[in-house]
């Protein structure tokens, strides 16, 4: 279903990005989680205006994808909250994330970590 739906959104037109979504999520509720984390990027980076584009929901799958231990979810929705992404800036967010890739071996989100320490920001 995974396979399907990327390819299925790969093809122009509204149907076709209503259905590679309607399959994405079939495989995120079936604990997909490479899935959620798909479904979350689609939601944030849709074009401005698309019906597909929804920062909230987008934030919601990555943040589920990253509690499942998808460490790549984890990465994105690190990013997403330290820059802003779809307008909410959460540096406490930002940090929890941000640890569990340095404590998988990130050397950017230690870097990151490094950054945020000295600021206290969303860190102890």
């Amino acid at each position: 279903m995974l396979v399907r739906g990327v390819a299925t959104l790969a093809i122009s037109g509204a149907t076709n990005a209503d259905a590679g979504i309607a399959l994405l999520k079939a495989a995120a509720d079936r604990g997909q989680r490479q899935a959620t984390e798909f479904l979350g990027l689609v939601f944030l980076a849709a074009p401005a205006g698309s019906t597909v584009r929804d920062p909230e929901q987008g934030r919601r799958y990555l943040e589920q994808a990253a509690d499942a231990g998808d460490p790549h979810a984890a990465m994105a929705i690190a990013i997403v909250y330290h820059l802003g992404t779809g307008r909410l800036v959460d540096q406490v967010r930002a940090a929890k994330y941000f640890r569990i890739r340095s404590d998988l071996g990130d050397s950017n989100a230690t870097l990151t970590l490094g950054y945020l320490n000295p600021e206290h920001i969303g860190v102890k």
